[in-house]
């Protein structure tokens, strides 16, 4: 029980704790912007496909989602920046791409899918590198803190 007599508070309390100290609440913002912008990723990629092919392939959005995951999942302000930024470009680039598209400024051919891509491709490979290094970093630092912590033998 907590100081006021209500029982299971201090786990609360704990958890709210702990997300604090992995997130501020200016990295936590860009990282839900950041997932925004992914939905708008995907939606415009529905769209282009769409118009351009007559049908959305099933699987041709879910790469728009993995840089917003790692935003997510490594918590650290600097990759959440980068790939904020990276996402509004894109977001920009395919965004002009489509409206285009809809006012038949540009032909609907197949090539004009493959140049929206290849910057859909560069964020989608920034992020999973970002996120290696992150994974590659957080690894020796934990390992080097256990090498430190570990007793000393005598011989």
């Amino acid at each position: 029980m907590s100081a006021n007599g209500s029982p299971g508070e201090g786990k609360t309390d704990a958890a709210v704790a702990g997300w604090r100290m992995k997130y501020d609440r200016r990295t936590l913002i860009i990282n839900v912007c950041g997932l925004a912008l992914a939905f708008v990723l995907a939606t415009e990629d529905i769209y282009i496909n769409y118009r351009i092919i007559g049908w959305a392939p099933a699987g041709s959005y879910w790469p728009a989602f993995i840089p917003a995951a790692v935003m997510f999942l490594a918590g650290r302000r600097y990759i959440s920046y980068c790939l904020f930024v990276m996402y509004a470009l894109t977001a920009l680039y395919i965004g002009y791409g489509a409206l285009m598209i809809h006012f038949d400024a540009i032909p609907r051919d197949r090539h004009v899918l493959k140049g929206m891509s290849f910057y859909e491709g560069i964020i989608l490979i920034v992020s999973m590198v970002c996120y290696a290094v992150y994974i590659i970093v957080g690894t020796t630092r934990w390992l080097f803190r256990l090498l430190k912590a570990s007793p000393k033998t005598k011989g």
